[in-house]
């Protein structure tokens, strides 16, 4: 039977995914392996998954056992090579990353997920700026127009500058990152591991064109005729507001537009503030009202905190800093005067 090695095993429960416990539940109570003791704490229902739970979890599909049995090994440029041949932004995911890979870890059934995102980070940092060869280009291929310069646009170029095709990203903005760049709060991902990462994409060879609005700044029919490909990647600045707003009173909005250039213009906030939802933007959003003046800021949810999307280490940075935690309360109704916001009604959940 299979034993466990110390100086390898990563506790990911990766073995497990392809091992004959999988189709021999007996050999789920073995005593003595590691394979053993997870399939006892943790037991996985329905189909063998293709991959372990982490890289499932994953967006990116990144290779987690890959680039942590790297860490483990003090093979930090071989780590780093591993995180940056799927991921267009490593500086910006070592900070801003919703680390849906940690949630998952079969570790957490023995005691808790590893620390994935901070593994990416250390190896990251540590690595430098070695960086991938570029491919290079076919001289007769022409180059392919990526509208749009937010994470899906840099994602689609990295891919094609990968796959040795010239790629020209068009954004109207004059700073690319989309709402990298002007909505998530700079406490949160400071600007300059964006920079960063930008720069990483210009020496594999993509080209920027900010500023430019296709269909106002350039027309269709030139894009058309210039490029062998066109990849929309707009992306989705719309927010949400909750059907208590009603006729939506000035003072209620939704929590991207309120952080968009927060700060940038001068903008103060006077009184308190409340912010309906559990997920990281809603706690930042209540972090730059702090930052802006407000007199309190208070997050509400109908969920247990344990529950909330943004996780435990989300809301323990934000009640730090004075934000105000309401689980289990929901947003009801809200009261305007003269057009302006006057009250919001919160209720507890029974």
């Amino acid at each position: 039977r299979p034993e466990r090695d110390a100086a390898v095993c990563m506790s990911c429960g990766g073995c497990t995914w392809r091992c004959p416990a999988t189709v021999f539940s007996g050999l789920r109570g073995e005593e003595g392996s590691l394979r053993g003791e997870i399939y006892r704490t943790r037991p996985f229902e329905g189909e063998v998954a293709s991959e372990p739970p982490c890289v499932l979890a994953c967006p990116l599909g990144q290779d987690v056992p890959g680039y942590v049995s790297a860490i483990a090994a003090g093979d930090l440029e071989r780590a780093a090579e591993t995180i940056r041949r799927t991921n267009a932004l490593p500086s910006v995911c070592r900070r801003a990353c919703l680390a849906s890979c940690m949630r998952a870890c079969t570790r957490a059934g023995i005691d808790e997920g590893v620390d994935i995102r901070g593994l990416k980070r250390f190896a990251v940092v540590a690595a430098g700026s070695n960086d991938e060869e570029p491919a290079v280009p076919e001289a007769k291929d022409p180059p392919v127009a990526v509208i749009g310069a937010g994470p899906a646009g840099l994602a689609a170029a990295h891919r094609l500058a990968q796959l040795g095709r010239r790629a020209v990203v068009f954004d109207a903005e004059e700073i690319p990152g989309g709402s990298l760049s002007d909505t998530v709060p700079s406490f949160v991902l400071p600007r300059e591991h964006l920079a960063a990462d930008v720069e990483r994409l210009e020496r594999l060879g993509v080209s920027f064109r900010t500023g430019t609005r296709v269909g106002r700044d350039v027309a269709w029919e030139e894009v058309e005729e210039g490029y062998g490909a066109i990849i929309v990647a707009t992306g989705a600045r719309r927010g949400f507001v909750p059907e208590a707003a009603g006729d939506y009173p000035e003072g209620v909005v939704s929590a991207p537009a309120f952080c968009r250039g927060a700060g940038v213009d001068g903008r103060r906030i006077e009184g308190p503030v409340v912010v309906s939802g559990g997920g990281f933007a809603a706690l930042q959003s209540a972090r730059v009202a702090l930052r802006l003046g407000a007199k309190t800021a208070s997050v509400v949810h109908p969920a247990p905190a344990e529950q909330w999307p943004a996780g435990a280490d989300a809301i323990g940075e934000a009640s730090a800093e004075g934000v105000r935690i309401l689980d289990m309360h929901r947003v009801t109704a809200l009261s305007s005067e003269d057009g302006r916001l006057a009250g919001v009604d919160v209720k507890a959940v029974k």
